[in-house]
């Protein structure tokens, strides 16, 4: 990604949905579960690749940043959740009366909780399918052809000097094997 010297290989996982799982997808996330039902529908039917990639450091914590957005807006929502139902019922305990001020607010930081899920989803999925589009490599995972030992993957979102080394290892013959039937 910045034509830096590798310092570690994270696994990448890319695949490509074909063109109808992706309008199912839309279609789904127009009636409110294209989060829940058609992500995962689309990584099932798509075609997968996963394997390792050369990054810097530095483009590791970008690649991580999807997750980490996930993970701490879930829990924030859990935080307001949890919230929404202690006050009132922490503040309604010591009462004989049902106090609206209590209820109004716990309503309020419940569904404060809710957008806060729904982003933390989104950005958990991402994160953990690497966040390849958003600050990472990208890829087209092509249909494994008949006699083809593996799938095709093609990168995008590269430097141009991982693009010349990957180039400069397909255009150096094979070593021979030294070994003798």
């Amino acid at each position: 990604m910045s034509g830096l010297p590798a310092e570690t290989r994270p696994r990448f996982r890319f695949f490509t949905a074909p063109v109808w799982a992706v309008v199912l997808y839309f279609l789904l996330l127009c009636l409110g579960i294209g989060f829940f039902v058609g992500i995962p529908l689309a990584y099932l039917v798509a075609n997968r690749a996963s394997g390792t990639l050369p990054l810097t450091r530095r483009s590791k914590r970008l690649e991580d940043i999807p997750l980490w957005l996930g993970v701490g807006a879930l829990v924030f929502a859990t935080v307001l959740g949890v919230l929404g139902l202690a006050i009132p019922i922490a503040i309604n305990w010591q009462h004989d009366h049902i106090d609206s001020t209590s209820v109004g607010l716990g309503v309020v930081l419940f569904f404060m909780a809710t957008p806060f899920f729904v982003f933390g989803v989104v950005f958990l999925e991402i994160g953990l399918l690497r966040g390849g589009w958003l600050f990472g490599p990208r890829a087209k995972v092509m249909k494994q052809k008949p006699g083809q030992p593996d799938r095709v993957v093609e990168l995008f979102h590269v430097h141009p000097a991982f693009v010349a080394a990957v180039r400069q290892m397909q255009a150096a013959p094979l070593p021979q094997s030294t070994a003798t039937n």
